[in-house]
């Protein structure tokens, strides 16, 4: 037998939760915009010097949440680029 636990959660403006998800949110915008240009090539390592160099010096309130939490972003994605190539290469067989 299965059991679930279902949870909900309410957040008000001052918890942790909503500036993570804020973060998370505008670090994958950012990257997104970065590498859809023609002359920056996706891959983990340039998403993560960019991230790193750029995003998180250009943006001072990224330093209030984990560089983890929104390194998810990066994974996030790399995750897109992946599916949407591989969707790209079925459609040419």
């Amino acid at each position: 037998m299965l059991l679930a636990h279902k949870i909900e959660l309410q957040p008000n403006e001052a918890q942790y939760l909503n500036k993570a998800c804020d973060t998370v949110r505008h670090c994958y915008n950012q990257l997104l915009e970065h590498f859809s240009k023609k002359e920056n090539p996706f891959s983990l390592k340039a998403a993560y010097n960019f991230y790193k160099n750029t995003i998180r010096e250009q943006f001072e309130w990224y330093q209030e949440i984990s560089f983890h939490v929104s390194a998810n972003a990066i994974q996030d994605l790399n995750s897109g680029f992946q599916h949407f190539f591989r969707r790209g290469k079925r459609r040419k067989r």
